[in-house]
């Protein structure tokens, strides 16, 4: 009966086909409509592919995507350099030129929801406005990478002698010269990135002494409320309206440290003073960050810290996160016992957590953390990008607006796994992580790399437009302050858009009086 069946199914695809051959232009028409729904189909499901656009962002989106295509035909056809398939130390002058940069840096973009306090201000400022301050010592360990600290006195330390940075910045005769060859030393910027980091871990290697060198001098009380203040202003400048940094708890002056509580009333002082100059911010919030490589007994206290500072100050203190090479770091199963600590106390505790998971190439491996993550609440996960090998955590994702954090868009991001929740609409935000560390901009930089490579080449205002709505949605304010801050973005939005929407009719309307000119005429 089977092999009866085959024969049917062989001759009828034989006149199928005959029929076609025959019919060629009618074959052809029926394939390219059912191409084209599907093609449609999938458009539906992107990121972005809900919503819809007003007259004059219509006008701005047909001048955004004739960039965009000419971008990208440049490169597909001319040859020319597409900086998002390039490493970014290499690819960010290139990109600085373009229109899309431009553009992006000029449209509002809601929050930054992962950034690292100390690697949220540029290294310029730090090395201008923190390193020729009174008591700025350093030191350099075996790998010369530089360490920050202030000292009335510094204490004997043979490994790695303190010295005054104005007495090393004596020696030279242009302080220029010595000024530049410190930020060279902070940076994680290379000249050939692919042979230096040839690995995820090489990274980490390089990246662990930037923050536990410059954290030395950020946390000095009185750079920790300057840094913080340049921070809120680099964002603003980068029109990001609203952040949610990570903090370490380590604050201290001359005379010694202080408490938890100070340090968060420090916070809420100068985020409440910037937001009465620039109105137009909405806020900024904190996140406990701790270093998994603690003890026990240290990630317990610092969980019971973090809650009893939450409890205080819920309007200010979202959670807690933990941080350090995720490959080489305990796995969370291992620290459950802390992580759970708040949840056994009498009364129970909740703690928000915001955990970094997933980021790694094992499969099966650290790429659990993923699971822990989720089964513990985590509001949002950090990188992820091993989202895709477990099916479970990606259905959570989906059902309980488990938002994934994109970041450090620093190589060829074509195939990386954030395209594929892009084209599938997962809860998704683009975030910077830690931009001082290789010169990126506030959250710029990101959104170009989102929208000219995890974005399909046909993608067009629509993401741009969501991903900053995502910004707030899957942010951690309360539903009354998400309403306003989405109301207090929209403002501006449509303001940007109607800034370019008039310039685009100046710019037509010029070149219509231009070419009515008559011939040898110079206007």
């Amino acid at each position: 009966m089977c092999s009866v069946n085959r024969r049917k199914a062989f001759v009828l695809l034989a006149v199928f086909v005959t029929m076609a051959t025959r019919c060629g232009v009618a074959f052809t028409d029926l394939y390219m409509e059912r191409r084209m729904e599907v093609v449609h189909y999938e458009r539906s499901l992107r990121l972005g592919a809900k919503q819809t656009l007003t007259e004059e962002e219509e006008v701005v989106n047909r001048v955004l995507m004739l960039e965009k295509e000419r971008e990208i035909s440049q490169s597909l056809w001319d040859g020319a350099p597409f900086p998002p398939e390039l490493h970014f130390f290499h690819a960010k002058p290139l990109i600085d030129e373009t229109f899309i940069y431009q553009f992006i840096h000029d449209m509002p973009k809601g929050g930054n929801l992962h950034v690292h306090f100390g690697a949220s201000a540029s290294l310029d400022w730090f090395v201008q406005n923190v390193t020729y301050r009174p008591h700025c010592h350093v030191c350099r360990g075996a790998d010369g990478a530089p360490l920050f600290h202030f000292y009335t006195t510094p204490p004997e330390n043979p490994d790695c002698p303190w010295k005054l940075v104005s007495d090393e910045r004596k020696l030279y005769d242009d302080p220029h010269v010595y000024d530049a060859e410190l930020v060279r030393n902070i940076s994680v910027v290379v000249d050939d990135p692919d042979m230096t980091y040839p690995s995820i871990r090489a990274v980490w290697v390089r990246f662990e002494p930037y923050f536990i060198g410059v954290l030395g001098a950020v946390n000095y009380l009185p750079v920790f409320t300057d840094y913080l203040w340049r921070t809120l202003q680099e964002l603003w400048e980068d029109n990001v309206q609203y952040a949610e940094l990570r903090f370490t708890i380590e604050l201290y002056d001359l005379e010694g440290s202080y408490s938890d509580e100070h340090m968060v009333e420090v916070i809420k002082d100068v985020v409440t003073e910037f937001k009465a100059i620039y109105t137009d911010f909405i806020d900024a919030k904190i996140i406990i960050s701790s270093i998994k490589g603690k003890t026990l007994e240290q990630q317990i206290e610092a969980v019971v810290r973090t809650a009893h500072l939450r409890e205080k100050y819920p309007d200010d203190l979202l959670g807690f996160d933990l941080i350090q090479h995720e490959d080489t770091a305990p796995m969370m199963l291992e620290l459950m016992q802390a992580l759970r600590h708040p949840a056994t106390r009498s009364p129970p505790g909740g703690l928000p957590f915001f955990f970094h998971a997933g980021e790694t190439a094992w499969a099966e491996l650290t790429d659990e953390n993923l699971i822990d993550a989720v089964l513990l609440n985590t509001s949002r996960i950090g990188h992820g990008y091993a989202v895709l090998k477990h099916p479970w955590v990606l259905d959570q994702v989906r059902q309980r607006n488990i938002a994934i954090e994109v970041l450090k868009l620093v190589s060829d991001l074509r195939n990386h796994p954030a395209a594929v929740l892009m084209s599938r609409d997962y809860p998704i935000v683009i975030a910077s992580d830690d931009p001082a560390a290789w010169g990126s901009a506030p959250l710029s930089h990101d959104f170009y790399m989102a929208f000219m490579a995890l974005a399909s080449v046909r993608d067009d205002l629509r993401v741009l437009k969501q991903l900053a709505i995502n910004s707030i949605r899957y942010s951690a304010l309360r539903p009354e302050e998400k309403e306003a801050a989405l109301e207090k973005w929209q403002k501006s939005y449509y303001e940007f858009i109607n800034r370019v929407y008039l310039n685009i009719l100046d710019s037509e309307s010029s070149s219509v009086s231009a070419s009515a000119q008559p011939q040898g005429e110079v206007k």
